[in-house]
C-alpha cells in the first residue's frame, strides 16, 4: 500500500517481501541521473546534481541498499568515486547518494541539504526522522518512508511510527 501525508512524505507500507525496498529505493535513482519514466510529473524532479541519503540498519544497507545501487549504477558508466568507509556515492554528474545506519549517531546526520532522503524500515528514533526532515527544507525536497505496518505496542519505541506516519497514511 502506498499512502501519502503529502507530495513530499509518501509512506510505503506492506509485508515483508512485498518490494517496498525497491519501490522506494528505485526513485532517488531516478533523481540523481535525471532519468525519469515518462509518468512521472515533472513538478516532482529534483535538479542534477542531486544529493540523496538513504537510511536503514546495517542490514538493510549491506544486504539489499548497496547491492540495489550497484545494480543500477554500474561503476564504469555512473560512479565516479565510491567512498565505501564512510558509504557514500559520487556520481559523475555531481550527484551524491551517502547511505545512514539507524545506528550511527543523530550528529552524523546534521549539517546537510538534500533533495531526496529514504527511511527504509522502522527507525527508533524519531530525532532522526525529524533531523532528515530539516535536511531537505531549503531545498523543498522529497522523504519516502517504507515499513511493515504493526500496532503501536509491538516493537517497543516504534511507537510515534505508528501514530505519526501509518494511521495518517491510510
Amino acid at each position: 500500500h502506498r499512502g501519502r501525508l503529502s507530495d513530499q512524505l509518501p509512506v510505503i507500507h506492506g509485508g515483508n517481501r512485498t518490494s517496498k525496498s525497491y519501490s522506494s529505493n528505485i526513485e532517488p535513482i531516478w533523481h540523481v541521473t535525471g532519468y525519469y519514466p515518462d509518468y512521472y510529473p515533472q513538478a516532482g524532479r529534483s535538479p542534477v546534481p542531486c544529493r540523496v541519503r538513504i537510511c536503514s540498519t546495517p542490514d538493510g544497507l549491506n544486504d539489499r541498499i548497496a547491492p540495489f545501487i550497484d545494480r543500477m549504477l554500474p561503476d564504469k558508466h555512473w560512479i565516479e568515486r565510491h567512498d565505501k568507509q564512510r558509504h557514500i556515492y559520487k556520481l559523475k554528474n555531481g550527484s551524491i547518494i551517502q547511505l545512514k545506519s539507524y545506528e550511527q549517531n543523530l550528529s552524523e546526520y546534521m549539517g546537510d541539504s538534500l533533495h531526496i532522503v529514504v527511511m527504509d524500515e522502522h527507525c527508533k528514533e524519531k530525532e532522526k526522522f525529524s533531523e532528515n526532515m530539516m535536511r531537505l527544507v531549503d531545498t523543498r525536497g522529497r522523504m519516502i518512508v517504507n515499513l511493515c505496518p504493526w500496532t503501536g505496542e509491538a516493537g517497543g519505541g516504534f511507537s510515534w511510527e505508528y501514530d505519526e506516519l501509518y494511521l495518517p497514511s491510510l
